[in-house]
């Protein structure tokens, strides 16, 4: 990319005709120029810049302070039909407006500014070999600012920067990623190459994308500019990060990029088949979600982000409309027993009502547990009103109004790294 004759800014923030604001990267604190919606630019060295779009940033603000705040961030790391999409937000942005959430669109800096490169993997470009990290460290600096739970979302090469990330997060996140892509080297031989001619020229400028060439020598250049590029190995998730992974089960990539990557995270795959969809709080769902690489429907992942967003912590709550009747995602009843016995064994969640007055407990079992920290969410009628965050108490009070149909408590046991939860009924027969 020091070539600028190569170069070209297809996305000039100016374009959209939203209003453009400045950071410098090394910024220790946002400031509050962050509190609009607009093209957020990054600025990383001259002419280079990572971009954020945030639209609906007033839903951050009209959040009432018992109820949890949650900003979208969107990875999308294909743009195939340059000529017909040079917008790197749209998808995004449609999404937040349906699910009427506040969202961070991030663009792919590499392919912002090269002409000939449609897919990238947020892994930097010899102006910015620090892409992911600085994406990361912003992200972590944006959660605290607004005060949000980050819900990351992208599929594909974008999966694969959502998933890149992660190890850098430092808040409480979530994450959505399908069919993503888990190792840059085993990617389409076309676009490694185009990749690395465009981002990294000076030891690369001389490769053609019809050339033959060995996975092995990709993976070889990748290192040679000191890229990250094999989620397949020694990677590992944070225990507050909680992962959502939608496999679609005809995709080709399935054996060299979504079996390996889940293994390493101690998943079991027999015959293509999941035998464990949950490691922690990690989950996966195999499917047919879309047709081969294809992304699911818009409507399968507005429905998994929001199961992300309600954070109700088995892949029970998860449901697909009538359309995807086909891809069920409960467990079997031997993983629900054993899931259910597990929880048992280890703590209890209680609640009770008194006129408006509810109190919420977890009764740990003695010996289990180091040093745990406890949280409590309530719902009302399905929607989560209030959150009493982690603290060593493990008994809250919750003011409940109105007459509610239903009401259910989840409570959050988080020990040395590990996190449990249980979801109940609060008996309202009385009241």
């Amino acid at each position: 990319m020091k070539d600028t004759t190569d170069t070209i800014n297809l996305y000039d923030a100016f374009q959209w005709n939203v209003k453009v604001i400045d950071h410098h990267v090394d910024e220790v604190t946002p400031s509050s120029s962050w509190d609009q919606d607009g093209v957020h630019r990054i600025l990383v060295s001259d002419g280079n810049s990572i971009d954020l779009r945030l639209q609906n940033h007033s839903l951050l603000r009209e959040r009432s302070s018992l109820r949890e705040r949650v900003l979208l961030v969107e990875f999308i790391g294909n743009l195939e039909r340059r000529d017909e999409q040079k917008d790197p937000f749209s998808f995004g942005l449609d999404v937040a407006e349906r699910l009427q959430l506040p969202v961070l669109a991030v663009a792919e800096p590499t392919i912002s500014k090269s002409k000939g490169l449609c897919v990238g993997w947020y892994t930097g470009n010899e102006n910015m070999p620090k892409t992911i990290e600085i994406i990361g460290t912003w992200l972590n600096k944006l959660a605290r600012h607004y005060s949000a739970r980050l819900v990351l979302f992208g599929g594909s090469a974008g999966g694969f920067g959502a998933l890149s990330v992660l190890p850098y997060m430092t808040e409480h996140t979530s994450c959505l990623v399908w069919n993503p892509q888990t190792c840059i080297a085993k990617c389409e031989k076309k676009f490694v190459i185009s990749y690395l001619k465009n981002a990294f020229p000076t030891r690369n400028s001389e490769l053609n994308i019809n050339q033959e060439i060995s996975q092995e020598e990709l993976a070889t250049r990748l290192v040679c500019e000191g890229i990250y590029y094999d989620l397949q190995r020694n990677f590992q998730i944070p225990s507050f990060v909680k992962l959502l992974f939608l496999q679609n089960d005809t995709d080709r990539q399935f054996a060299s990029h979504a079996k390996p990557f889940l293994e390493n995270l101690g998943f079991t795959i027999h015959a293509d088949n999941l035998v464990n969809d949950r490691v922690d709080d990690l989950f996966v769902k195999f499917g047919t979600f879309g047709d081969k690489h294809n992304a699911p429907d818009k409507e399968i992942i507005e429905a998994s982000l929001t199961w992300l967003i309600d954070d109700l912590g088995t892949s029970t709550d998860l449901a697909f409309s009538e359309k995807q009747r086909n891809t069920s995602v409960d467990l079997t009843f031997a993983e629900k027993q054993s899931t259910n016995v597990t929880q048992e064994e280890t703590f209890e969640v209680t609640a009770t009502l008194e006129n408006s007055t509810l109190l919420a407990s977890i009764h740990a079992a003695p010996a289990v547990f180091i040093n745990p920290v406890f949280a409590f969410y309530l719902f009302i009628d399905g929607k989560r009103t209030s959150i009493k965050q982690y603290s060593s108490e493990n008994s809250t009070l919750f003011e409940v109004n109105g007459h509610p149909k239903k009401i259910e408590i989840v409570g959050y046991v988080l020990d040395n790294g590990k996190r449990k939860s249980k979801k109940i009924n609060v008996d309202i027969s009385a009241e």
